[in-house]
């Protein structure tokens, strides 16, 4: 049976009692092969019928592809918020061993401040205006891996700047805009499951941020501070049902008990060395992955 789709030789042949391969026609000035018939009438297939069904089919098709573009601008700009939420972290972790008080804190807070603010005008604002007239849910395994960073680096500043844990409902208002041009507002919502996942991230940097504070002589008593809360996060955050935050809520609530393990283990050490008359114990000196009670130091006697 003859199809009915020419196909054009361009394949190379062996040639008969040599060695080499060889290929049919003569090469034209494309650099291509060809036997001399017209290769874009030989290849071209007939035209398919305008029908209804085909006009629908063309509707679909471009449907898809303005959903998989959507898609790929939304983890384009997902990416970009992780990175710039990470970027504040590490700056609010500066922090550490740093008096409340001192000027330097209070311009990291301020800088961190700044930059949270640029984030949410930028690429989160950029996320919510692209979904404004979409189910936000078609699309939330796109955007939800730097919402969550962005929660936590929230989160950790207003640890930081006021000692508590900010609500869900204010970081919904921080991500709700107005257009004044269209004079119309939209949000991007922080759904309790994305938020949880952020908190459960939170206990991670405030484990890190209390071994800078036990290297401090002056900031010591803030860690205890510190232990007392990452405890009741704990506490509540464990009397949430795992049926409703996800499959990666229990992947979260295992990390977080061993951040708020670390952090207790260094609280251990300051409480034995405050005992004893002991100077503060350099970060580097902190033991917070053992199960014994003997302290780092012991190690390098």
């Amino acid at each position: 049976m003859e199809s009915k789709y020419q196909r054009t030789e361009t394949r190379p042949f062996r040639a008969r009692g040599r060695g080499g391969y060889q290929r049919r026609g003569q090469r034209t000035s494309e650099g291509e092969y060809s036997d001399g018939k017209d290769l874009a009438t030989e290849s071209a297939a007939p035209k398919i019928p305008d029908t209804p069904t085909t006009a629908q089919f063309r509707a679909i098709a471009d449907a898809l592809d303005a959903k998989n573009d959507l898609f790929e601008f939304l983890v384009k700009n997902s990416r970009d918020t992780t990175i710039e939420a990470k970027r504040i972290i590490f700056l609010l972790l500066r922090c550490g061993g740093l008096s409340r008080e001192s000027l330097e804190v209070h311009q990291i807070l301020t800088d961190a401040k700044e930059r949270l603010r640029m984030l949410q005008n930028s690429c989160m604002r950029a996320i919510a205006r692209e979904i404004a007239a979409d189910d936000p849910n078609l699309f939330s395994r796109a955007f939800s891996p730097g919402l969550q960073e962005y929660v936590e680096a929230l989160t950790l500043y207003h640890f930081l700047d006021s000692g508590i844990l900010v609500g869900l409902e204010e970081a919904q208002k921080d991500l709700t805009f107005t257009d004044e041009n269209a004079q119309q507002s939209y949000q991007l919502p922080v759904s309790p499951v994305n938020f949880l996942l952020g908190i459960g991230d939170l206990t991670g940097e405030l484990m890190r941020y209390s071994i800078t504070q036990a290297s401090s002589a002056t900031a010591r008593d803030a860690v205890f501070q510190l232990c007392d809360f990452a405890r009741a996060v704990l506490v509540e955050y464990q009397r949430v049902p795992y049926g409703i935050a996800g499959k990666d809520f229990p992947i979260k609530l295992n990390v977080m008990k061993q951040s708020v393990f670390k952090i207790e283990r260094v609280c251990y050490q300051l409480a034995l060395r405050q005992a004893e008359n002991l100077p503060a114990l350099p970060a580097y000196l902190v033991k917070v992955d053992s199960d014994g009670p003997e302290d780092a130091a012991d190690r390098f006697q």
